[in-house]
Order: C-alpha cells, then structure tokens, then sequence
C-alpha cells in the first residue's frame, strides 16, 4: 500500500497535534509512502504540510457546483497559505469521497439512481478537470449498492448498472490524460476538454443537463496552433 489516509472525516485540535508525530512514524518505516491528511485545516497544514502528500476534502453539494468550486478555491489559497513554498513540499488534493447527491434519509434518495443524478456527476467530472492542477485524485462514494448511492446496485446473484455508471465509464476510458483550459460564455453547456496522453488526439466532454437543445460553437484553433508536428501528424478531435 503506497497511499495511506491518516484518519477520515476528524479534525480538530487533537488531531492537528499528534498529526506531524503520527507523519514522522509512518514515514520511519517507510520513506516511500504517500501520506494523506483527514479533513484538511489551517492547523493541518501549518503543522504537517512536510509530511503530507495530499489535503483530503469530502464533496456532497448535490448539483451545485458553485459549492464545490469554491470549496475548492478556498482549499487552494488554504495551501498556497499555509504551506512553505521553501520547503520543497506539494500538497494536493485528494477528494477520497465525492457524488453529486447526498439528501436526507427516505424516499429522495432516490433521486440518486436518476440520469439528472448521472449528468450532475458528469459535470462534477468536467470540475475536476478545470481543477486538474489541484485535484489529483478523486474517489467516488460509492461503487455499489450504499442505499441508492452506488453506480451499481446488487442482490444475490444479478447487478444493475445505474446511469451514472455509464457516465463513470465513459469518463474513464475517454476522458483523456491532459485536461486544457477552456473559455465559454454564459450561455454555453458544461464543458471540458483534455488532450490524451500521446496528444493526438483533443476530447471534448459536453453536458447538456437542461431539458432544452443548446446550439454552441468551438474554436479549438488555440490547441491547433499548439500542436508541433510530428508524431501528432492525423491528429484529431473528439467530443461526445
């Protein structure tokens, strides 16, 4: 195990205390390791940002997105603050439990196991790209089951796939390795972009999450003019 979390959901002044402690021992036997904080804080940081890998918020702002954003914003100035720039260290952020939906207890649960649930998570996927300087890793809450939570739901012996299992998927195998800036006007659907790894090829991740169509336009003659010749020669573009 190379990624350890060090306590989930504490924060507090005991926690902040024995944190560096805690740090220096884990690392004491093994150097190699990646530690990452619970709930991160000003104490947090100001107190172990040497030993820590990663800041580890937890993200359930149902659709709204402004929330998340400016979490994440906070977090941002949070570790530019509190963390040396001297020291060598580069704290980033790990959301180790994230979805698009988390309502009271009952029958609105259900409204995770909906495609507006899938295409709020959609969204939340185009986030952390934008965020991709930050945000390095990102752990869904949860895989299956976990009271209509899940991108999948089980009994004894069959599965079904809920519609953001979809979406997790084709994030997964296509939302490219090296996400881009994008400028977008106020009228625009949600929108990201991200090259793959080799850079042949640009993909476009387009949420439409109203019940109207949307029209819109993209100029990628920015990433064209980038792109060196070479072994992108037959480079293309791909949205979905």
């Amino acid at each position: 195990v190379h990624y350890w979390q060090i306590g989930n959901e504490i924060r507090g002044e005991n926690y902040e205390r024995g944190l560096p402690a805690f740090c220096q021992a884990m690392l004491a036997v093994d150097p190699s390791i990646h530690l990452l904080s619970s709930f991160p804080t000003a104490g947090v940081l100001a107190g172990a940002s040497a030993y820590l890998s990663h800041a580890c918020p937890h993200l359930y702002h149902g659709a709204d997105l402004t929330r998340c954003d400016a979490e994440l914003r906070d977090l941002e100035a949070l570790i530019a603050h509190h963390v040396p720039q001297d020291q060598g260290s580069n704290v980033r952020v790990a959301i180790t439990e994230w979805n698009a939906s988390n309502p009271e207890w009952g029958p609105g649960r259900g409204e995770l196991m909906t495609l507006d649930n899938a295409l709020a998570c959609a969204r939340f996927h185009n986030l952390l790209h934008r965020y991709g300087e930050l945000v390095e890793i990102a752990c869904r809450s949860n895989l299956a089951d976990s009271f209509c939570g899940g991108a999948i739901e089980t009994n004894a012996s069959q599965l079904y796939c809920r519609p953001v299992y979809y979406v997790q998927q084709l994030y997964s195998t296509l939302g490219g390795r090296l996400p881009l800036v994008c400028q977008t006007s106020a009228t625009a659907p949600d929108i990201s972009a991200a090259l793959t790894e080799d850079h042949g090829a640009l993909i476009i991740h387009l949420v439409n999450a109203s019940n109207c169509d949307i029209r819109c336009q993209l100029d990628v003659s920015a990433i064209l003019q980038d792109q060196d010749p070479g072994p992108t020669e037959g480079w293309r573009a791909v949205s979905y």
